[in-house]
């Protein structure tokens, strides 16, 4: 029963090894603008920031009662529909 977790032991390690072996040689190949280094904090706030601006510009939308239709808390813009904005 040990050989069998020993045995297992080493052949995860080699495929540890393997995949290890193939991201440094990817790592060599990749151009170093490709985005691989890490980002200072400025760059982080600045992704952070321009995601909750992103959030800021959502509409908040609900269902027009008469046709069904997703629309602004102005009403809706349908000709159709009895409940214009």
């Amino acid at each position: 029963m040990i050989a069998k977790f020993f045995w297992l032991a080493v052949i995860l390690a080699g495929v540890w090894t393997v995949f290890r072996i193939i991201e440094k040689r990817n790592a060599k190949l990749r151009p170093p603008e490709s985005g691989n280094t890490p980002q200072s904090g400025a760059q982080a706030n600045a992704k952070n920031n321009e995601r909750d601006s992103a959030e800021d510009d959502a509409l908040e939308l609900r269902e027009c009662d008469e046709c069904g239709a997703f629309v602004t808390a102005a009403g809706c813009s349908r000709a159709a529909c009895s409940v214009r904005g």
